[in-house]
């Protein structure tokens, strides 16, 4: 399979959200797809009541759940024939977004082998203020990825 495909796929639905064909967190999530290129994605996610804490801020697993869907997007836009899982996510937690706030998350593929991906993403404010990063590596299961 052609990387290629994937990468036109998701530049065909930029400015919108999930299509059905996205797994159900991913739709759950609903994020706007804003940017697309080898190896790069960019989404911008509302904060909803369900995505906060007790003080109404995005919750913290909420940051990391947006980073993980969007790191793997990054990875899909370079390969696609087997799928890659999550080994580890660090992220450092250095502003907050508020409820009703909309968040912008970004991955970037930082280095890509056969067996490990390694990727970083950053949460930010729609102002460019930095909310937090992370990085992670990915591990190809040699599971065939349909699509």
């Amino acid at each position: 399979m052609d990387p290629n495909r994937i990468l036109a796929y998701f530049k065909e639905h930029i400015g919108q959200e999930p299509p059905a064909l996205a797994p159900p967190f991913n739709r759950w999530l609903n994020g706007v797809l804003k940017e697309a290129e080898a190896g790069r994605i960019l989404l911008h996610f509302y904060v909803r009541p369900e995505m906060t804490n007790p003080v109404k801020m995005l919750h913290g697993g909420m940051h990391a759940a947006m980073m993980d869907e969007v790191i793997g997007m990054a990875v899909a836009t370079v390969q696609d024939e087997t799928f890659f899982t999550t080994v580890n996510l660090s992220i450092d937690y250095l502003d907050k977004a508020m409820l009703g706030e909309t968040v912008a998350v970004e991955a970037v593929i930082v280095r890509k082998g056969k067996n490990m991906i390694n990727v970083t993403a950053e949460v930010r404010s729609l102002e460019g203020k930095l909310l937090s990063r992370g990085s992670s590596n990915l591990f190809n299961t040699q599971i065939p990825l349909k699509f």
